[in-house]
């Protein structure tokens, strides 16, 4: 484990414990959700964002990223955001780990990206999601530490909740709890499980949070199977990506149910099955899907307040 600062404490951030809701669940493409009105009240809408790994797997056959890329280069993240955020997307979590933060280079990199972030008007907003290999424990508290030694806790682009900095945990790792007794500077929440079971700590009762209404949405899957990305037919999938109906579908579900952030998994999880960067299987499809579904949420009559 890398251990960062004691001095963490000072830059420690609430600890919102949270079994996310996932909306992995297929829905079939053939009994489409009608969304006629909108549930959110007034001018309220969800938080749109996506999944995006600065450096994934890229597939090895025909199915390639358009363009392909090799690295994380300003070209390709000044790409990248321009247009996660042509589809109506308002931020990213960027999907690291606690060794690209002590490579000098990746964390330049992660530097860099929400440089290039606040450059947009207005920013494209970027909150962190940090994984490990299964077992792994981090201090949450070293993390936001190091965060906010390197300014990201209060950077132009940083996703706030609440006025705090969006810091996420994957299910895969131990996370290691430190109880406050001062004013925290972060909204911490973790990633555990498919179903909702409890208020997140901190939460008022009666007054849900935003993070109690957090839902992930896949836009396909074919994690299960045996064999490549590159040898299975779109019927083969566990979730088919159906050029983009069953997102659509899933993207209406999360609406319907009122979710308060909607987290699109992913941008560029490509071995996973899920993504919606531009690519060779079905072009710029997803990202049309993503835009208007978030145009059609945005008109659709809704209650009044």
């Amino acid at each position: 484990m890398i251990n960062f600062s004691k001095g963490y404490l000072l830059a420690m951030g609430a600890l919102l414990s949270a079994l996310l809701l996932s909306s992995c669940r297929s829905i079939p493409e053939d009994i489409p959700i009608e969304l006629s009105h909108s549930p959110y009240v007034g001018s309220s809408l969800p938080l749109l964002l996506v999944e995006y790994f600065p450096y994934p797997e890229l597939p090895s056959g025909k199915l390639r990223p358009m363009p392909s890329y090799s690295g994380w280069t300003d070209s390709r993240m000044r790409r990248d955001l321009s247009r996660i955020r042509s589809y109506g997307i308002d931020g990213v979590l960027l999907s690291v780990t606690p060794e690209d933060f002590a490579e000098s280079i990746r964390a330049e990199r992660i530097r860099r990206f929400y440089d290039l972030a606040s450059e947009l008007s207005p920013p494209l907003r970027v909150g962190l999601l940090v994984g490990g290999s299964r077992g792994y424990e981090i201090a949450s508290g070293n993390i936001a530490q190091y965060l906010d030694q390197q300014g990201l806790a209060n950077h132009r682009s940083t996703l706030m909740l609440g006025g705090k900095a969006v810091l996420a945990f994957r299910e895969d790792i131990k996370l290691i709890r430190q109880v406050q007794h001062h004013t925290e500077s972060f909204a911490t929440f973790r990633r555990l499980g498919e179903d909702w079971h409890s208020v997140p700590v901190g939460a008022t009762p009666g007054l849900p949070s935003q993070m109690e209404k957090f839902t992930w949405v896949k836009a396909g899957d074919n994690s299960k199977l045996p064999e490549s990305v590159d040898n299975k037919h779109q019927a083969d999938w566990i979730l088919p990506r159906g050029k983009g109906k069953n997102l659509a579908n899933r993207l209406r579900l999360a609406f319907q149910n009122k979710a308060g952030i909607v987290c699109i998994h992913s941008w560029n999880d490509f071995g996973d099955g899920s993504f919606i960067e531009p690519n060779t299987m079905d072009g710029n499809q997803m990202g049309i899907v993503v835009f208007n579904e978030k145009q059609a949420l945005k008109t659709a009559p809704r209650p009044a307040p």
